[in-house]
């Protein structure tokens, strides 16, 4: 398949934020079940489960409860169900009795041979030479001259014409990840709006001919950009720009290809602000829903605190598969050779022997490493990124927000739903006007 002689969707297929909105805010909400309840009795049960846990909640294969799971829609072999903290990270971490092939099938169609789902060498190899442009002063840098200024600018817009309420998820949370990564990697040829919905089509696994077109599209619109960055158009001073910063990263000699670097970018589109939106309108319905917003409020210290109990509480995405390459014992259970492993990243989250009572939002207590990024070679390559912009968001919206609170009568909305991917309908709230 050729990304270069494929039609590609016209732009007005794509435009409309709203349409993006719909189509993200919905996901897994058509099988809205009390998932933290599901998945404690399924950890009475042990660490590692011999059954597809989509069975017994009556979902078909073909919806995402795993950000792979449209990998299993024609996989014959045994699936486990790995719940407990123990299970879920010893599979993750074992690279040699564990691959990600599931992942690379679903998704290759669609986003090409990515990092996240290359192995060995090649995954050695291009993981290198992509970290290397998210070097800690590269991402420093971001934060302070991308990140801090854009979440600023978008709380500020909310109090446009002396508003005083507004939905946090719809005219906020959904867009800033978007406005992020956008200006991270360079003005597209694009509108934003256009981007995000071509970005969105291309990961919406269950309409697989309209998700390979909007691939191709994306494909397009960023080899544009990489030819202009590599021509010293469109990018940032001094070349700041991610874009800028793959095509001079090197390593051992070796640098990433116009084909890879594309690859890479089309992925990062979704992958930016996706499940970033998810954690961090996840983070805001803990913290307000708890009465742990005042906590921030009077203590801006306790926004990293703040941020790794929401990471920890609800999962913007919900688990990831992996294959057992040869038979391998996990937490007593032999997994043979050929089979799958869903690895719920959400259950492992909730252990009981990790975190005492956990299906509570608290970010005062004591801070473990979670699963929500992954364990293991293939961990979140993001999660720093992420980290920064949940962050900035919350000091933003402690600075610019006086009083701010949820509108009265918004329990059904304010609730965390769906299954492979987790977030509130709205976050409707109210604020009081700048001191004078």
């Amino acid at each position: 398949m050729s990304d270069h002689t494929a039609d590609a969707h016209p732009v007005s297929d794509y435009r409309g934020a709203e349409s993006s909105r719909t189509h993200l805010l919905s996901a897994g909400g058509d099988h809205d079940v009390d998932l933290p309840a599901f998945f404690a009795e399924c950890r009475r049960r042990g660490d590692i489960l011999a059954e597809d846990l989509h069975d017994r909640l009556g979902v078909p294969r073909t919806v995402a409860m795993t950000t792979a799971a449209s990998g299993l829609r024609d996989f014959d072999g045994p699936v486990y169900s790995a719940v407990g903290y123990d299970a879920v990270a010893s599979v993750l971490r074992d690279d040699q009795g564990f691959d990600t092939r599931l992942t690379l099938r679903a998704h290759e169609p669609f986003l090409g041979r990515t990092v996240f789902a290359l192995e060995g060498e090649e995954h050695r190899a291009h993981r290198g030479l992509v970290m290397s442009a998210f070097s800690r002063k590269a991402v420093d840098a971001w934060e302070r001259e991308v990140i801090e200024p854009l979440a600023r600018d978008s709380v500020a817009a909310l109090r446009a014409g002396g508003r005083r309420e507004a939905d946090l998820l719809a005219d906020f949370v959904f867009a800033f990840p978007g406005r992020v990564i956008t200006a991270l990697l360079g003005e597209p040829p694009v509108p934003l709006d256009v981007l995000m919905g071509a970005a969105t089509a291309m990961v919406t696994f269950s309409e697989p001919e309209r998700a390979v077109r909007a691939s191709r599209t994306l494909y397009d619109w960023i080899a544009e950009m990489v030819d202009r960055r590599r021509h010293g158009e469109g990018a940032a001073a001094g070349g700041a720009d991610l874009i800028s910063r793959l095509l001079r990263a090197q390593v051992e000699g070796a640098r990433l290809t116009d084909e890879e670097i594309i690859v890479f970018v089309r992925q990062l589109y979704p992958a930016g602000f996706d499940t970033t939106f998810r954690a961090l309108g996840n983070a805001v319905v803990g913290l307000l829903t708890t009465g742990q917003w005042q906590l921030v409020v009077d203590d801006p210290e306790l926004v990293p605190q703040a941020v790794e109990e929401a990471l920890r509480w609800e999962t913007s995405v919900t688990g990831v598969p992996r294959y057992a390459v040869r038979d391998v014992e996990v937490c007593g259970t032999v997994i043979p050779a050929g089979s799958a492993v869903l690895c719920f990243t959400g259950s492992a989250n909730h252990d009981e022997r990790y975190w005492p009572n956990p299906q509570r939002y608290d970010l005062t207590r004591a801070t473990r490493v979670n699963a929500t990024f992954g364990f293991g070679i293939h961990r979140c390559l993001g999660l720093v990124l992420a980290r920064r912009e949940m962050a900035a968001a919350l000091h933003a919206l402690r600075d610019h927000l006086p009083g701010l609170r949820l509108r009265p009568g918004s329990d059904d909305e304010l609730r965390v739903r769906g299954l492979g991917f987790r977030q509130p309908a709205a976050i409707p709230v109210l604020f009081d006007a700048l001191p004078r």
